[in-house]
C-alpha cells in the first residue's frame, strides 16, 4: 500500500510476492517492496528515505519489524502523513495474515514513546480506514 497522489488515502499497489513455504520471507519481501516505493506514478511512499529493513520476525501472531534509525525521522511528518506511512507498512503486512499484528524496533530497540503522533512502540493492527474503498 502506498499513498494515493492528491488524497489522504492508502491505495494498493499489486506485486508478485514469491509463493515461499515460510511466511517471513514473503513478508520481508512485501516490507522491501514497500520500502523501495511504488512504480505508478499516482502513488507515493511516505516512509523516509534511507531507510532500510534491518530484521523481520514473526512470533505468536506478532510482525516484528526492526528498521534503521532513518525510520525515525517520520514524526517529523504531520498526523496524516505519519499515520499513511507507518500504516503503508502495517497494511501491507497484514495481506498475509488480517489478524496478525505488527510491532516495530528501531535499530533493534523499541521505539521512544513520546514521539510524534502515533505511539508506534504498541502493537499495531491493520486500519481499513486508511485504505481507498473499492467502489
Amino acid at each position: 500500500y502506498f499513498v494515493q497522489q492528491g488524497r489522504d488515502i492508502l491505495a494498493p499497489e499489486e506485486r508478485r510476492v514469491r509463493k515461499r513455504s515460510m511466511l517471513i520471507a514473503q513478508a520481508r519481501q512485501i516490507v522491501e517492496t514497500v520500502l523501495e516505493g511504488p512504480s505508478s506514478s499516482n502513488l507515493y511512499r511516505v516512509i523516509p528515505n534511507g531507510t532500510t529493513l534491518r530484521g523481520l520476525f514473526f512470533d505468536s501472531g506478532v510482525f516484528i519489524v526492526d528498521l534503521s534509525k532513518e525510520f525515525t525521522s517520520i514524526t517529523n511528518l504531520g498526523a496524516v502523513e505519519q499515520a499513511l506511512g507507518v500504516y503503508s507498512l502495517v497494511n501491507s503486512l497484514t495481506e498475509l495474515d488480517p489478524r496478525a499484528k505488527v510491532r516495530f524496533l528501531i535499530n533493534g530497540s523499541e521505539p521512544m514513546v513520546e514521539s510524534g503522533h502515533l505511539d508506534i512502540s504498541q502493537y499495531l493492527t491493520r486500519n481499513e480506514n486508511l485504505l481507498i474503498s473499492e467502489s
